[in-house]
């Protein structure tokens, strides 16, 4: 059984399920640390930092991956780093983002985490007309977001941005 259809019968709620990157362009881990994403381009400390520009030409890369990234961030760096984002995914790329213990205690007690997330951290972040962090709105949809954790301790969110047209 497949867990969205495990989802529909236990809580009478659809999953969107995930969408699969274009065939066209790279796919880049940005923040991706000790466990980068297989056959992914890794961008990390030292040799890429949030808010830099992403080294990849415009409309060129089909899926960023972002695990366990965000929530060091705060609100003006993901901003930046979204912006960039929009630079150089091609039209409907994607962003898979993973926030680990996202709704968890394991959450409040990394004390760099700068920013802190629910399932509406994301529709808040991009679709609140009172609070822009730079002026300018983002080019993202939220395709599909979920909340998957085999104990609570390690309750992740799941999260899935579409790169709307130009």
């Amino acid at each position: 059984m497949r867990i969205e259809d495990w989802m529909a019968i236990g809580r009478n709620r659809a999953i969107r399920r995930p969408k699969f990157a274009p065939s066209r362009g790279a796919v880049i881990d940005i923040g991706a640390g000790k466990r980068p994403v297989p056959g992914a381009i890794p961008f990390d400390r030292p040799g890429w930092e949030a808010g830099a520009p992403i080294p990849c030409s415009s409309d060129t890369v089909s899926l960023v991956w972002m695990n366990g990234f965000v929530d060091y961030l705060d609100d003006a760096e993901l901003h930046d780093v979204l912006s960039e984002c929009a630079r150089v995914l091609v039209d409907g790329g994607l962003i898979n983002v993973v926030v680990p213990h996202g709704m968890a205690e394991l959450s409040a007690t990394d004390p760099a985490k700068k920013t802190r997330w629910s399932e509406k951290s994301w529709r808040n972040f991009l679709d609140n007309p009172h609070w822009d962090a730079r002026g300018s709105s983002l080019p993202f949809v939220i395709h599909t977001q979920f909340i998957l954790g085999i104990a609570w301790r390690n309750l992740s969110l799941f999260t899935q941005l579409e790169r709307t047209a130009r």
